[in-house]
C-alpha cells in the first residue's frame, strides 16, 4: 500500500463508526455481481463484508492543520453523546489525535445530512451549544437555504427539521455559523467546489499543501465500487445524473493531477489513489500519514459573512 507523508496539514481520520452497513444492490441500485472480478481491491475485507454480504461503511472526520488553524471537516453522526463527549466514539478519536474540542478553530459543513452534523453541539444545562467553542462553523449558502423551511431539501426528508433545530439553529443563535458560496477560498490552500447530486448544493474540498493536492469528495462518492463503476449511482442521492457528473469531476480531476482522494465513507484507511484505466478509473488504497503536532496557535478564527 502507498503511504503518503500529509507533511504540514497533519491530516488524520477521526472515525466514529465502521461496519457491515448496505447489501450491495440497496446502496446501488445497478450492482452487478462481475464487479467481485473486476474490482478485488474495492470489495477486499476492508470494504466488504462477505460473510454477511455488505458492503463496509465508514462514519468518520478530517482533521488538518493549516495556516496555523485546526480545521475539522464534517463531525460525524453524534453516536454516543447523549453520555457526554467522554464517553462518545468522535471525541474519544478525536482526543486520541491530540485534540480537544476547544483546539478546533474552523468546522467546514460539506452538506447538512445526519452523519455530517450531528457533532456540531453538545447538550448543557442551557440547551444545546457549539460543541468546538472557539471554532466558527462554515456551510455553503446555498445548502443552508436548500434545509430552510419551504426549500428543496426539507421537502424531501422532513425528518431532518428536529435534527437540524438541535444541530444548525444553535450555532445561528451562537452567532458562529457563516455561509460561504460554493467556490470560496477558506485559507490559503484550503478552497470549496461544487458537487451538486447527493444534495443538490452539496459542497468538496481541494487541499494543497503545495506539494500534494487532496481532494474531499464529501458524498460523491460513497464506496471505492463507484471508482471502477462511476455509473452506479447511490440510493442515497437526490438527482442521480447530477451525482454522477460530480463523481466524475472528481474523479478525473484526482486522476489528472495526482490527487489523494479523501472520502466520507470509505472504510480501511479512508483515502485512495485514482489512475485511469483502460475502461474507466483504478482504485488503489492510500495510507496519509502525519508528522508530530506542532504546538497550536491561539485560535485566530476566520470570519467570512455571518448568519
Amino acid at each position: 500500500m502507498r503511504t503518503i507523508d500529509s507533511g504540514s496539514l497533519q491530516l488524520s481520520l477521526i472515525r466514529e463508526s465502521v461496519g457491515a452497513a448496505f447489501p450491495p444492490a440497496t446502496l446501488f441500485p445497478d450492482f452487478g455481481d462481475e464487479i467481485f472480478a473486476r474490482a478485488p481491491v474495492a470489495l477486499g475485507p476492508s470494504y466488504y463484508n462477505a460473510e454477511k454480504q455488505k458492503l463496509v461503511s465508514s462514519i468518520h472526520s478530517w482533521l488538518l492543520c493549516l495556516d496555523g488553524k485546526l480545521v475539522l471537516i464534517d463531525t460525524g453522526y453524534g453516536r454516543g453523546k447523549e453520555n457526554g463527549i467522554a464517553e462518545a466514539p468522535f471525541f474519544l478519536s478525536l482526543a486520541a489525535a491530540g485534540v480537544a474540542p476547544a483546539d478546533i478553530d474552523l468546522v467546514v459543513l460539506t452538506h447538512l445530512h445526519t452523519d455530517h452534523m450531528k457533532n456540531n453541539t453538545i447538550a448543557t444545562a442551557d440547551g444545546w451549544r457549539p460543541a468546538f467553542p472557539n471554532a466558527r462553523y462554515v456551510v455553503g449558502r446555498r445548502e443552508y437555504a436548500h434545509w430552510q423551511p419551504g426549500g428543496a431539501g426539507l421537502a424531501l426528508h422532513p425528518g431532518q427539521a428536529p435534527i437540524l433545530a438541535e444541530t444548525v439553529v444553535p450555532l445561528v443563535e451562537a452567532g458562529c455559523l457563516d455561509l460561504i458560496d460554493d467556490e470560496t477560498e477558506l485559507l490559503p490552500g484550503l478552497r470549496t467546489m461544487p458537487v451538486p447530486g447527493h444534495t443538490a448544493t452539496q459542497l468538496a474540498l481541494l487541499i494543497d499543501n503545495g506539494e500534494q493536492l487532496f481532494v474531499h469528495a464529501a458524498d460523491s462518492i460513497h464506496h471505492p465500487l463507484q471508482v471502477h463503476r462511476p455509473e452506479w449511482g447511490s440510493s442515497l442521492c437526490e438527482d442521480g445524473p447530477l451525482a454522477l457528473r460530480s463523481r466524475l469531476k472528481v474523479l478525473d480531476l484526482c486522476a489528472e493531477r495526482g490527487a489523494i482522494l479523501m472520502a466520507s465513507h470509505f472504510a480501511g484507511t479512508g483515502a485512495a489513489s485514482i489512475t485511469r484505466s483502460a475502461d474507466g478509473f483504478h482504485f488503489e488504497p492510500v495510507e496519509i500519514t502525519r508528522s508530530p503536532r506542532a504546538a497550536h496557535p491561539e485560535p485566530q478564527p476566520v470570519r467570512p459573512q455571518a448568519v
